[in-house]
């Protein structure tokens, strides 16, 4: 349910941006006015694009880890006009205790770090149990066969030459 619900936020926050309608795109061209290599506008799309990754990475479990990596480098982003522009987050006069609605939009994504570290956590977690639960595949993925797989190997290759050649094996 997490995952699907940060998928419907950055998909479809992200989409705006590019399709020009998106209502953070006055904040977001002031935050990137400083970037090179692109115009604001550019950087508008790269992040709306970025963001719709974000969420599409979500729905997949092969693509979860990129999903937090991608976010969390997204969120370092979406925190900046807290610090270069608060005259446009914050109320004048009460510093960072009364933040504007823009600022309330930014600071509410703690709640999204919030969620995907419970998904990191969980594929941790998952990791870490992997090998307690398999004790015979490494992490790689390889299988090391116990000493009675082995032996039940052994003799069913013994009992396939057999049938080859048209011996009946004697147990």
């Amino acid at each position: 349910l997490i995952r699907f619900s940060l998928f419907i936020i950055f998909f479809w926050f992200g989409l705006l941006k590019p399709v020009g309608i998106s209502s953070a795109e006055a904040l977001v061209l002031k935050t990137v006015d400083w970037m090179p290599f692109l115009s604001p506008t550019g950087w508008l799309h790269v992040i709306g694009y970025w963001e719709m990754l974000i969420g599409i990475f979500f729905l997949f479990n092969k693509t979860i880890r990129l999903a937090v990596l991608l976010l969390f480098l997204q969120m370092s982003g979406t925190f900046m006009p807290l610090f270069i522009l608060p005259e446009i987050t914050f109320q004048t006069g009460f510093g960072p205790f009364a933040p504007t609605l823009e600022g309330q939009y930014i600071i509410k994504n703690l709640t999204i770090i919030g969620c995907a570290m419970v998904i990191a956590s969980r594929i941790l977690r998952k990791d870490e149990n992997f090998s307690d639960n398999y004790p015979d595949v490494h992490k790689d993925g390889k299988t090391q066969l116990s000493r009675v797989d082995t032996i039940k190997e052994e003799r069913f290759y013994d009992e396939m030459e057999c049938c080859k050649n048209g011996i009946k094996r004697i147990s």
